[in-house]
């Protein structure tokens, strides 16, 4: 009976004497930065798509169309000068048939533009979907992850 005191004794005292080590949560870490990645990557997609809608096209797509109207008018004008004492009559005609076909120019940029717009809408919704289901599927194998990591932390302390 003494020794068994003596034993436990010794078996009170060691284990008041150790010490424990924290553990260091890596998997918490891991799955901390795994889901700022995909964070950021989201706000990166964001700001791609912000960014797409004021392209550079859309303000080319302008600039063509006003320096066409300009350059045709400007082209009228020079015609209608030039042709004026010959033929009257013709000019007038020419004039005519190049406002015809500045109005035509107009209208088939003016559907180019809307065409653009359609496109640019379509490749919105895609990435937007796309973006959805990286969403959805990772959330998924995070929520997974997290459980498997819980479960084998449990079962690691045990």
């Amino acid at each position: 009976m003494k020794l068994f005191a003596v034993i436990l004794v010794f078996a009170f005292a060691s284990g008041g004497w150790s010490r424990t080590l924290p553990q260091a949560d890596s998997w918490e870490t891991a799955v901390e930065k795994f889901q700022d990645y995909f964070t950021n990557l989201n706000s990166k997609t964001d700001e791609f798509l912000q960014e797409f809608r004021r392209t550079q096209i859309s303000r080319d797509l302008d600039s063509l169309m006003e320096d066409s109207l300009k350059e045709l008018k400007t082209y009228r004008d020079d015609m209608e000068t030039k042709l004026a004492p010959v033929a009257q009559e013709a000019a007038q005609k020419l004039g005519r048939d190049l406002d015809q076909l500045g109005s035509r120019l107009q209208e088939q940029m003016q559907e180019a533009r809307e065409q653009l717009d359609k496109y640019a809408e379509e490749l919105q919704t895609m990435m937007e979907q796309n973006v959805d289901d990286v969403k959805t599927r990772l959330s998924t194998y995070t929520r997974k992850m997290k459980k498997r990591l819980n479960k084998d932390t449990h079962e690691i302390k045990r």
